[in-house]
């Protein structure tokens, strides 16, 4: 059995083993954990590792979702890693909702995507195609009268 003690962080990632037993003191205790671990030590990045689980029910696959929505709140971006075979083909067969969850096969898959999400090198650049200004030239053009769309 996998225990909270194992949750650690690598290329600034938080990984997160999802216990193996889902009773609901365990998965309080979990959930606990990995939200004081995302607040205390400022993880912007959770891998949740559900390689572990060779079952999971609805409410157990709510608990952990619950649990990534939480982290979500807090500001960090959550990838959930290792969903068995068995466990995606179960849980299409319950038609749980998996809207605006993202997945990888291996921790290595979900570094990965993580790095793939990293800031462009112009930390002003959205990807727009236009040119950004930060506040101190927005307010600087709309004191000189420079921008017409604020009048």
């Amino acid at each position: 059995m996998r225990d909270f003690h194992e949750i650690q962080i690598v290329d600034g990632c938080l990984i997160a083993p999802v216990p193996a037993e889902l009773e609901e003191s365990v998965l309080e205790g979990f959930r606990r954990n990995v939200l004081e671990q995302v607040c205390s030590r400022s993880v912007k990045r959770v891998l949740m590792d559900v390689s572990s689980r060779e079952i999971l029910d609805s409410s157990g696959y709510t608990a952990i979702t619950d649990c990534a929505r939480m982290i979500g709140l807090l500001g960090a971006e959550v990838v959930f890693v290792g969903f068995q075979p068995g466990v995606v083909s179960a849980l299409i067969d319950l038609d749980v909702d998996m809207d605006g969850l993202t997945c990888a096969c291996t921790m290595e898959d979900g570094l990965s995507l993580f790095r793939a999400m990293d800031v462009p090198d112009d930390p002003e650049d959205d990807g727009d195609g236009e040119q950004d200004m930060d506040s101190e030239e927005l307010f600087e053009s709309t004191e000189s009268g420079e921008d017409e769309d604020f009048k």
